[in-house]
C-alpha cells in the first residue's frame, strides 16, 4: 500500500483557502467603504460642487464690478496725468473725452457685429 504524501501544491491550495477564509474582515471592511464612497459620490459631492459654484459666483459678482470701476478710474487718472505732462494744465475733460470716444467706438463696433433680430 502506498502512503499518500502531501505535495507542495496541496499545501499551497490549503494555505490560499485559509488565507481567503481568514481575510474576511478586510473584505467586509472594503465592501463597506465601497458602499459609503458610492453614497457619498451621489449625495455629498453634488452638494459640495453646488455650494462651491454658489460661493465663487457670488465672489465674481462682487469683485468684477469693483475691479472694472477701479480700472476705469486708473485709466482716466493716468490719461489725465499724461495730458497734464504734455500741456502743463490739468485737462481732466480731455481724458474724459478721449475715453468716451474710445468706448463709443468699441460700442459701435460691437453694435455692428450683432445679429439682426428675426
Amino acid at each position: 500500500m502506498a502512503e499518500h504524501v502531501p505535495t507542495e501544491s496541496s499545501f499551497d491550495s490549503l494555505s490560499t483557502a485559509t488565507k481567503e477564509e481568514t481575510d474576511w474582515p478586510s473584505q467586509i471592511t472594503s465592501s463597506i467603504v465601497g458602499y459609503i464612497d458610492q453614497v457619498r459620490a451621489k449625495t455629498t459631492k453634488p452638494a459640495i460642487v453646488a455650494s462651491r459654484a454658489l460661493v465663487f459666483g457670488l465672489l465674481i459678482l462682487l469683485f468684477v464690478p469693483v475691479a472694472l470701476v477701479l480700472l476705469a478710474v486708473t485709466l482716466i487718472r493716468s490719461t489725465s496725468f499724461l495730458y497734464a505732462l504734455a500741456s502743463d494744465t490739468h485737462a481732466v475733460w480731455a481724458s474724459y473725452a478721449t475715453w468716451g470716444a474710445i468706448l463709443l467706438l468699441v460700442g459701435l463696433f460691437i453694435f455692428n457685429k450683432r445679429k439682426a433680430a428675426a
